[in-house]
């Protein structure tokens, strides 16, 4: 029940494509707790691994994922033409077509952990750039690299 190099290689290209759109940032919170309204919290890809990981049934984690969409809770935000959600599924269906039924919630799992790596580098790293750069009274902060010439 291993994963082959070529297929988590092909895994994490999947997660890449995702987290290098332009919205990807703009639908999400690095609040951990996920208490932004209509963002997605990034620690959601952490628990949709471990879900993954334990799945019996493909179309029931699929269904999952519609479920999550239906809520409004950043899953329905529009991410490259099409709910967040469906953008999600479309990659889930790529990776069900790349790994045998034996692997694939092994891979979904990784899926998600590599989204989960992805977002936490991504949106951390932008938000906490934008917080250091503001200090949230709409003044520039003096340690900023622009903030004192």
């Amino acid at each position: 029940m291993n994963i082959s190099k070529e297929l988590k290689q092909k895994l994490i290209k999947y997660s890449e494509e995702i987290a290098s759109k332009s919205d990807f940032v703009s639908i999400h919170t690095n609040d951990e707790k996920g208490r932004e309204k209509d963002k997605i919290g990034i620690s959601q890809y952490r628990t949709l691994a471990e879900i993954a990981s334990n799945i019996d049934s493909y179309d029931e984690f699929e269904l999952y994922i519609k479920y999550k969409e239906s809520r409004r809770n950043g899953w329905d935000n529009i991410f490259d033409g099409m709910k967040y959600g469906d953008k999600i599924i479309e990659y889930m269906r790529k990776i069900k077509n790349d790994a045998t039924e034996d692997i694939l919630p092994k891979a979904l799992s990784l899926f998600f952990g590599y989204l989960y790596w992805q977002s936490s580098y991504r949106v951390k790293l932008i938000r906490s750039d934008a917080s250091q750069k503001n200090n949230g009274f709409g003044k520039q902060n003096k340690n900023s690299k622009n903030g004192n010439k």
